[in-house]
């Protein structure tokens, strides 16, 4: 008896249009780990707004890159991302005024960091605003000596010879000297003791509005020349709504009426590279030494702080660090491996060794992360899996070895990986299974 034969009809259908994903690490997995969003999944719609169903698979959380990631707030995980201009964290949204660029996130103790912008957004009150800060007086500014807590010295005498008759605690500025040198007078021992620890109180409408106690501050435009040494670096010893305080010598009261420019600035930081690491941010930034040449700056914040990237005292352990590398090749890849934090470059690594002042960073000649697939980089099993230019590659710490030839082309745009759980990926690189996924043009393969 002969066969049938079904045949379905020539249909006319549209051109489909390829739409290049940009995936931000999303992936199945067995289980969620520890601090993984567990029962999520379609995260966005055809509207794209975030939303969920009913799971068919756990994912692992996505990855603080391409403006979304995950927080821990007082209600639980939640996700957060970039919506036109506003932050979402969970159903709440935020106005930010956020850009139409990519956006990387990056949580930070109860803060969201917000690059390249530049914010922040404090999870615990809502409260938002600029981790840079700019101030330049309209009005007069006031300089007096001061308390650290910028309280005056009273009664504070202020001549180039000792009041007669003082009173235990009383305060006398000598300017028989210069600098002058505060005194206070000691009625045990019958005569003026030097005080160490005087400040200066700089006072203007707003001029501290910005400015937190313990912030690193550029001060520019002092105008009386006997204060003109304290231009530059300072830390801010206290701060209130219209003054700040600073460690400074001793000083007669002084007034100007040139503008004072007070200033908080971060480095030229890329946002793909900056990771969380010993309580600080990290990343790196592009300069030239002072012949001109090309440098690589591996920056850190204070630790805990991330307004704060100044060094005013490098043998400070809680100071902000910054490493100069004579290494002018872009930094295409950033993760924490083994606890200390890595670099990649495309033919390289800078990994950190050590702690505290005395870290130094090593240069380690390898197949690095390719440009534009740092998304690829991922660890499962203490092993470094990424994208470099000839092949997909895996990192023990000490050797980084190519993976059997993948079936795409071998010079992809971008990739990104996700980890599918230890087994599966074993099982996945002996059947040369995908374990990325990798842009060539318009192509998701």
């Amino acid at each position: 008896m002969g066969g049938i034969a079904m045949r379905l009809p020539h249909l006319n259908l549209p051109n489909l249009t390829r739409i290049p994903l940009h995936l931000g690490g999303l992936a199945p997995v067995h289980r969620a780990a520890e601090g993984n969003l567990s029962y999520m999944e379609n995260l966005i719609t055809e509207q794209g707004v975030t939303a969920t169903r009913a799971p068919r698979a756990i994912l692992a959380s996505p990855q603080s890159g391409h403006g979304m990631t995950v927080v821990r707030t007082a209600g639980g995980e939640m996700l957060c991302y970039v919506d036109g201009r506003e932050l979402v964290v969970g159903e709440t949204r935020y106005p930010l005024g956020l850009s139409d660029d990519e956006h990387r996130l990056i949580p930070f103790g109860d803060k969201v960091l917000i690059f390249p912008e530049r914010k922040y957004l404090s999870l615990s009150d809502g409260a938002s605003g600029a981790l840079e800060a700019v101030m330049t007086t309209s009005a007069s500014t006031l300089f007096t000596l001061c308390r650290p807590d910028g309280s005056p010295y009273t009664p504070l005498s202020t001549s180039p010879t000792a009041p007669t008759s003082p009173a235990h605690g009383d305060f006398w500025l000598d300017t028989t000297s210069r600098p002058p040198i505060l005194r206070c007078y000691s009625a045990a021992r019958e005569e003026w003791q030097t005080v160490s620890n005087s400040c200066l109180r700089l006072s203007s409408p707003g001029l501290g509005a910005a400015f937190r106690p313990g912030d690193a501050v550029r001060l520019a435009g002092i105008a009386p020349t006997e204060l003109r040494a304290l231009s530059g670096i300072r830390r801010l010893v206290d701060c209130g709504e219209d003054h700040l305080v600073i460690s400074a010598p001793p000083t007669v009261t002084l007034r100007q009426h040139a503008p004072l420019r007070v200033t908080r600035t971060l480095p030229e930081l890329d946002p793909t590279t900056l990771i969380v690491w010993d309580d600080r941010l990290l990343g790196a930034a592009k300069s030239l030494d002072e012949n001109g040449t090309p440098i690589t700056l591996l920056c850190a914040c204070r630790r805990g702080d991330p307004f704060n990237w100044e060094v005013i005292d490098p043998n400070d352990a809680e100071d902000a660090r910054r490493w100069t590398l004579a290494t002018a090749e872009p930094i295409t890849a950033a993760v924490v491996y083994g606890g200390l934090p890595h670099f990649f470059t495309e033919h390289g690594l800078l990994r950190l060794s050590g702690y505290g002042v005395t870290a130094r960073w090593q240069q380690i000649p390898l197949e690095g992360v390719m440009s534009g697939c740092g998304e690829s980089l991922r660890e499962a099993g203490n092993t470094l899996y990424y994208r470099a230019r000839r092949a997909m590659m895996s990192y023990d710490g000490k050797h980084a070895t190519p993976l059997p030839p993948l079936p795409w082309d071998s010079c992809p745009r971008a990739a990104a990986a996700g980890v599918l759980g230890l087994n599966r990926l074993k099982q996945s690189l002996k059947t040369h299974a995908v374990v990325g996924v990798v842009h060539n043009g318009d192509d998701v393969v």
